[in-house]
């Protein structure tokens, strides 16, 4: 017969409490915590902010008169700006205050990632700055079904020895990237 069926062979379990015992308790416990605190990042990964394409090309020469500053204008990426502007380029250069101005096209992807895979629908900030920290470029966009954003623009610029800065953010945290200018383009 056992103990539980009703008999009389019930046992009475009786664990004393120590002031030593509490200490080892509230040790164990304090360590477990750090333990698992510590095991955070590898049990739940953090989202993360990759720039995985970012470059700069030359464009074009754009020869005008007068000072270009750098800020001007986004331009069209199918190179009717360039076309507009030639017919004008003799007339600028016979009355000798010509310019060269350079059309710089900015290429860049910027990805939202954790290990696990890719996060679609977020949303992205992305800023470019010239070397002067000025703001040539900002939107916002949506990442696509690959966790994504792509982008590019158009500037101008009297010279190609320039290193934009590419920044991202997002409610996870933020990343850059520097971007040389390359001659070929």
């Amino acid at each position: 017969m056992s103990g539980f069926e009703g008999g009389g062979d019930e046992v009475e379990i009786v664990v004393e409490l120590t002031p030593r015992r509490l200490a080892l308790i509230a040790v164990a416990a304090v360590l477990l915590g750090v333990g698992l605190y510590l095991m955070l990042p590898y049990l739940f990964p953090a989202p993360e902010l990759i720039v995985e394409e970012a470059n700069a090309s030359i464009g074009g020469v754009v020869v005008s008169g007068g000072n270009a500053s750098g800020a001007g204008p986004f331009l069209p990426l199918n190179g009717s700006f360039l076309n507009a502007s030639s017919s004008a380029s003799g007339a600028n250069e016979a009355g000798g205050n010509a310019t060269k101005v350079y059309v710089i096209y900015v290429r860049a992807k910027v990805c939202a990632r954790t290990p696990l895979g890719v996060l679609p629908h977020e949303r992205i900030a992305v800023e470019v700055r010239d070397p002067s920290g000025r703001v040539v470029y900002a939107d916002q966009l949506v990442t696509g079904l690959d966790g994504c954003v792509r982008f590019r623009f158009g500037i101008l610029s009297n010279s190609t020895d320039l290193v934009y800065t590419l920044y991202a953010s997002w409610s996870h945290g933020a990343a850059f990237k520097k971007i040389k200018v390359s001659s070929k383009g």
